[in-house]
């Protein structure tokens, strides 16, 4: 049996239990996650996880999917890439995602009032994405 591991802070969880007639407590038998998505990065780097979507999987804006052929097999672990290479110094917006996950190694720094801004730092270009997100929506299940 697989080991649980990747599931530890999960709330986001079914489960069974079972009460033994030897123990006083209630022990956990199985767990099962509610959305496929809290799985992590289920379509790969850079890749979108939309359950309400007809397709499971996307690449975000300006990506494509690394493997077409798995794609349609609906094997999106490879994930997406650039269309074209980022280069520091060019002109580079960023794609505001609503109702999104974040992983679970991430650093918030707070803003003024209500935001909250979510920042990671690339190597290559000092700045690989930020993410603005209201407190008062996503407070405690970090979802917007």
């Amino acid at each position: 049996m697989g080991k649980l591991s990747n599931m530890h802070g999960r709330r986001n969880l079914k489960s069974g239990k079972s009460f033994g007639p030897y123990r006083e407590k209630w022990k956990i038998i199985w767990t099962l996650l509610r959305d496929i998505c809290d799985v992590y990065a289920p379509c790969g780097d850079y890749g979108i996880c939309d359950t309400n979507s007809s397709v499971l999987c996307k690449c975000s804006q300006g990506f494509e999917t690394v493997s077409s052929r798995k794609w349609e097999s609906s094997n999106w672990s490879d994930g997406c890439q650039r269309r074209v290479e980022l280069k520091c110094g060019d002109e580079v917006g960023f794609l505001q995602l609503r109702r999104s996950n974040f992983p679970y190694l991430v650093q918030f720094v707070e803003g003024s009032g209500p935001d909250v801004k979510l920042r990671a730092v690339s190597i290559a270009c000092a700045l690989l994405m930020l993410r603005l997100m209201k407190v008062d929506a996503c407070f405690g299940t970090m979802t917007c």
